[in-house]
């Protein structure tokens, strides 16, 4: 499935050609979903990351569910793609269910990652599609980030 999300009274001529491809990660674990929560920004996310050069979406899931939360994705299934309009920048979102096995590492969070001081949250699934829906961030972007997120979460579980 392909959802499209297109700002405000953007008009085709004033899309960005900033365009980038992340893939974010869709973990469950006893009847809970996994968040990022940035203590610096106020919002929620779910797991994931810019897609490199010459990457896979899954390969990327992989990557950044690693990288962020010390998990090994043991398995990775792509349920939806969003693709976001904006006049500063494309974004086309690829999001896996994910299975972790009991393997954790050591985070490798980036310069950014760590600007956001970023928490990992467990939540029941209802309370975090109802924080997805429900939370108001003080940053714009931050809010368009967790309506993607609740959009992703609603239609791939």
């Amino acid at each position: 499935m392909i959802l499209e999300i297109f700002a405000d009274d953007l008009k085709k001529k004033d899309i960005s050609k900033n365009y980038y491809r992340s893939s974010r990660a869709i973990i469950k674990k006893d009847n809970q979903v996994l968040l990022l929560y940035s203590r610096k920004l106020d919002y929620y996310m779910l797991p994931g990351g810019r897609i490199e050069k010459n990457e896979s979406a899954e390969a990327c899931v992989h990557r950044e569910v690693l990288e962020e939360t010390g998990f090994h994705v043991s398995q990775a299934k792509e349920t939806i793609v969003i693709k976001e309009y904006y006049q500063d920048s494309s974004w086309e979102s690829h999001f896996f269910i994910c299975q972790i096995d009991n393997q954790v590492s050591d985070k490798a969070l980036t310069e950014e990652e760590h600007y956001l001081d970023i928490e990992l949250v467990w939540l029941p699934l209802v309370d975090a599609i109802f924080l997805l829906d429900s939370h108001d961030s003080p940053f714009a972007k931050a809010n368009n980030i967790m309506q993607r997120e609740f959009l992703a979460l609603t239609n791939s579980l």
